[in-house]
Formats: structure tokens, sequence, C-alpha cells
């Protein structure tokens, strides 16, 4: 690089790796989230209409008799806003001091893996909004650790190490914010993890989220789910039961003819028109297991992005079963993943796109940093068509 200008290496740098994170991005995420629509949002605010039941006039009458009184289709509208995903990348200046003394490909190679670090912290979090989030970014609930630097938490699957989080108390205000050094997963999905400074936890009901992140983050497929998030884009679940989906305690028996009916119960009476089933871990073993047991031949499909599906045979269609990492580990959700559609304000780019040489000075520091961003959200036009089996496994 010593034939280039450090600036114009930067921008040609930075304008490679975004490419080809917004390629792989959409590909790689999740099954689920590679199935969906992909569509822009002229501003922050959205709405999105969706028919609810038939149209009201239809009707028999005798001849000569009074004619059917007629009926507007019905519609619910279904609100939101994007959210804000921000992934800020950081390089020192003996980095960029490097560069100028022909050593640029020591500098390349850094900041390439910079950005290649964030695409993948970012992929992560991303998927487990989109499976598993439900807008709260409530990660785990935490023991009172007495002020020290271990925590015990009473799940550890959405927790790794080198994240920053916020732990909070239960009236939502921050303790504090801490670096996760180690962690201990316990097979019935406790854990321990153990953070940088010394923290007091203070209850049993403080609760752990990413950085800044509460309430902020995406509403993926568990605000559908979740009984404790009272509303879903801006329509209450008590007085909109249509917007409800259905549940069922598999009883760890999970078969063919318990999906069939679950798909059923959806077609017939929820207007749905399941095409997927993402299981949790252990869910997707059973079901294999199932067929395994039963000799049943797995016939298996490869999705766009290169998930493996088994195939389902369903009446008139193909359903296609795939693992998903953030699904909890003895659950499966049937969608109809034409029903939901990421709507995005702007897609993954730098802040400071207007002119993208730049690696910004932190004050205060000897590091430079540049944000990728994206503003975005999930939406499901009926939700009440989706299900969940749990107990699988």
């Amino acid at each position: 690089m010593s034939n280039v200008t450090t600036t114009t290496a930067i921008a040609t740098i930075k304008q490679a790796y975004l490419d080809a994170w917004k390629n792989q991005f959409i590909m790689t995420v999740s099954p689920f989230y590679s199935a969906i629509e992909k569509a822009t949002t002229p501003s922050i605010q959205f709405k999105t209409a969706a028919k609810v039941g038939q149209v009201g006039g239809f009707g028999s009458a005798v001849e000569g008799g009074t004619m059917p009184t007629a009926g507007a289709q019905r519609y619910m509208n279904f609100e939101g806003s994007v959210k804000n995903l921000f992934v800020p990348i950081r390089i020192t200046d003996k980095a960029i001091e490097a560069s100028k003394n022909s050593k640029g490909s020591y500098f390349a190679n850094l900041l390439g893996t910079e950005i290649e670090g964030a695409f993948e912290t970012a992929k992560i979090n991303f998927s487990r909004m989109v499976v598993a989030g439900n807008g709260t970014g409530k990660l785990a609930t935490t023991a009172d650790n007495g002020g020290s630097t271990s925590i015990v938490v009473d799940k550890h699957r959405f927790l790794d190490v080198g994240m920053t989080i916020d732990v909070l108390d239960v009236a939502d205000a921050l303790i504090g914010s801490r670096r996760i050094t180690g962690i201990t997963r316990n097979t019935d999905g406790t854990g321990t993890i153990v953070v940088d400074t010394t923290i007091d936890t203070a209850a049993a009901t403080s609760y752990i989220t990413i950085q800044g992140s509460l309430n902020n983050e995406i509403t993926g497929l568990d605000a559908i789910f979740d009984a404790n998030v009272l509303t879903y884009m801006n329509n209450t679940k008590s007085t909109t039961p249509v917007i409800v989906p259905a549940s069922h305690d598999a009883e760890k028996n999970v078969t063919n003819s318990l999906l069939r009916e679950m798909v059923a119960d959806s077609d017939d009476y929820r207007n749905g028109h399941t095409d997927m089933i993402l299981c949790g871990g252990a869910a997707f073993r059973a079901y294999t297991d199932f067929l395994d047991d039963m000799k049943i031949s797995m016939q298996t499909d490869i999705l766009q992005g290169g998930f493996a599906a088994v195939r389902f045979l369903y009446d008139d269609r193909i359903i296609k079963i795939v693992r998903e990492k953030f699904v909890a580990p003895t659950e499966m959700i049937g969608v109809n993943s034409k029903d939901f559609q990421e709507l995005y304000l702007s897609d993954w780019d730098y802040m400071n796109q207007e002119d993208s040489t730049k690696l910004a000075l932190v004050a205060g520091t000897d590091y430079y940093e540049t944000v990728i961003r994206k503003y975005t959200e999930i939406v499901c036009k009926n939700p009440g068509a989706c299900w969940k089996l749990t107990n699988c496994a």
C-alpha cells in the first residue's frame, strides 16, 4: 500500500468491506431472516394495513326479497417506528501511523479484522433480536451477587464474552455497565458471567441488556408470543384476540401428526399459510430422532444463504423445518415468512457517508472511530397465524 495514500486506502477498505457486509448479512443472519421480504420505508414512522376476516356483504335471499347488506372489508393497522442499530469500529493512531511507514498491509489487515469482527457481532445480535427479541432488550435476570465481578443469571444463551452489558434494577434504573470477560454455561440453561469490574446487582429482580438497548431493540418474533408484552405494533393483545397466536405443549412427543394439527389450525381458523417451522436445537434433534425411529426418509433442501432444511409435506405444499439458533432450545415456531417484512429507512452504511475516507478521532483517546448503522424494524401482518410448540424435548 506504499503507492497509495492512507486516505485512499481507508476509503477503499471501508467500501469493500461494507459491500460484502450488505450482501452477506441478508444471506447469513438466519434462515428466517433470509426468507422474509425487505423493503424501504420513507419515514421513521410506519403504518402497515392488513385484512381481517371476510367481507360482510355475502348472503342468501328469496327471489324478490331483501338483498344482503353490504359489509366493507375490515383492516387492522400495524404501526411503529424504525429502530437504530449502531456498530462502532475503532482503530488506534499507532496503526494508522504504521501505514505511513510502508507497513500499509498491517493497517489494512487490522482495519479489515476490526470490520469483520464487527460484522460477526452485528450478525449474532441481529439474529437474536429478529428471532428471540421482544423489543425490550432484556437478555437475562440476575441473582443478588453481593457486590462482586461474578453474576449468576437465569439463562446464558444470549450472553457471550466480550459483550458490553447494562445491569438494571426492577425499576429500570441503570446500576452500571460492564464488559463480560468470562462465562460458565450450565446444562439447564442457567449460568454465571464474570465482568471486568465489581458491580452490585442489588436484588434477584435485576436484569441485563446490551449497552443502551433497553426498549430500543427490534420487535422480533418473541414479541408476538410473550404474554408479558401487552401490545404488538400498537395493538393491544387482550382486546384484539386475532393477533394472539396459538401455543401447545408437545409433551416431549413431536410427531408429523402433531405438526399437521398445528398447521391445519393456523390455515383453517387463522388465515395462515405456514411455510417454515423454526426449531430450537433440542427440538430439532427430537424431530429428526422421530424420523429416524419411524424409519421415515429425511429429505432436505438447501435454502438461500446455505441453510439446510428438512422437507415436511403438508397437503398442498412443502414446509421447510430449520434449526434457528435463537429459538428456545425445546420449542418450535410455525410462521408464514410472507407475513413478515423488514422495513428499513436506511440499509447498513457509515454514519459519515458524505466522506467515507474519514476515521474520526475520539476526544481524549488515541483511537479513531467510524460507525456502521442501520435504521430498521420487523413487522408481521398476521401475528395470530403464527404458532408455537413448547416442551418438544
